[in-house]
């Protein structure tokens, strides 16, 4: 099996609900990524930082193409906003964007 990572891992950067919609919503919409092997929802502690109780874990080969040139979303700035929206630090307090 491939290795699968969370957006979190794969960016080294926190998440925020409109990012992780945004990946999600290529995923879905994407007419070549299976959407039954590509992504996964796993159990997490507490203090993950959008305080749910799973998380979606990616291929990283889809991640790779979600944030590269061939997702329009990353190409016109839109997606690398989402990111600079994620929180810096634990206490940040856009985790709900």
């Amino acid at each position: 099996m491939e290795e699968m990572i969370s957006v979190e891992q794969y960016l080294e950067k926190r998440t925020n609900f409109e990012l992780e919609k945004a990946v999600r919503e290529y995923l879905i919409l994407h007419p070549n990524w299976d959407t039954d092997d590509t992504g996964i929802i796993e159990s997490v502690q507490p203090s993950y930082t959008l305080g749910t109780k799973v998380e979606f874990t990616y291929k990283v080969e889809f991640l790779d193409e979600c944030f590269s040139d061939k997702n329009p979303n990353w190409k016109d700035g839109s997606l690398k906003h989402l990111i600079n929206l994620a929180p810096h630090d634990i206490g940040g307090s856009n985790k709900f964007i």
